[in-house]
């Protein structure tokens, strides 16, 4: 690869003692070199930061910074962004893995297509069984630029933010105020607006090139938390456009959420939540 732009590789973290190390090393090992790495620690309260100072200090490729108190996964995820010199990002959460050549595969993918997004495939990794399973929404998908990026997203999910590479300058375009909007899905409601822009262009790797660690305490076990982020906040801001682009498919994948919603409350396998079954009800079926 001729051009060489630098890449800044975003680790989060927040008590990740046990988990972190891996993921530097997968950052640290990759097969392109024009690299910086910023790990920016939460206010962790488990010796995660004296950790990775006493472990990566010395290396000069890695920038270790703290903030000065927990501020939340989002808040942190902005202050990360706002420290990266490179022309191409990736967050990289502090117990996820990519492979060696991760970042020289979706660069060179998305230089050639002038992709904004450049993703990959990834897998499944659940680390107390030692089990590894396949993305089932990744399965049979065609590699290349997605031909409907706004309804692909909205669907089917098909970019996982830890796993694609992102254009500094195109992030910086559609993040006026803030990157990362502070809510539990945060990257969804980012996707989303990505893909409202007309500049988006997005192209997706079948290639496996990374690893999404379960290690049991994950935010997206607990029930319906992030179904009421989704809700009360990313519709809350992008109903009226997606409705207006996306009509009866937008409406469609609602009343699905809707009816799976009402019926894990009746099975009482989900605390019943009135206030989300009505804002869902009144965005699929009343065109509010």
């Amino acid at each position: 690869m001729d051009n060489k732009p630098l890449v800044s590789i975003l680790i989060p973290c927040y008590n990740s003692k046990l988990t972190i190390d891996d993921t530097i090393q997968s950052a640290i090992k990759q097969s392109y070199s024009n690299l910086e790495i910023i790990v920016n620690d939460d206010f962790s309260i488990d010796g995660t930061l004296e950790y990775v100072i006493e472990k990566y200090g010395n290396e000069p490729r890695i920038l270790i910074y703290q903030n000065i108190k927990n501020l939340g996964m989002c808040e942190n995820w902005n202050i990360l962004f706002d420290k990266a010199k490179g022309d191409y990002w990736l967050k990289l959460d502090a117990d996820d893995i990519i492979k060696p050549q991760f970042i020289e595969i979706t660069l060179q993918n998305a230089l050639q297509n002038q992709a904004v997004f450049s993703g990959s495939s990834y897998e499944f990794l659940d680390v107390k069984k030692n089990k590894v399973s396949e993305v089932f929404t990744h399965k049979n998908r065609t590699q290349g630029i997605l031909e409907n990026p706004l309804e692909d997203i909205f669907i089917n999910y098909p970019l996982h933010l830890c796993f694609t590479l992102l254009k500094a300058s195109f992030v910086k375009k559609i993040s006026p105020n803030y990157y990362f909007l502070n809510t539990e899905v945060g990257d969804a409601e980012f996707q989303i607006r990505a893909a409202l822009h007309s500049d988006f262009k997005a192209y997706f790797d079948s290639r496996k090139l990374g690893y999404y660690c379960f290690h049991g305490n994950n935010s997206s076990l607990v029930p319906l938390k992030q179904a009421k982020s989704f809700i009360f906040d990313i519709l809350g801001l992008h109903h009226k456009s997606l409705n207006i682009k996306l009509g009866y498919i937008y409406r469609k994948k609602l009343r699905s959420n809707f009816k799976l919603y009402l019926k894990e409350m009746i099975l009482i396998r989900t605390p019943w939540n009135f206030k989300l079954l009505n804002t869902t009800f009144k965005y699929a079926y009343l065109n509010a």
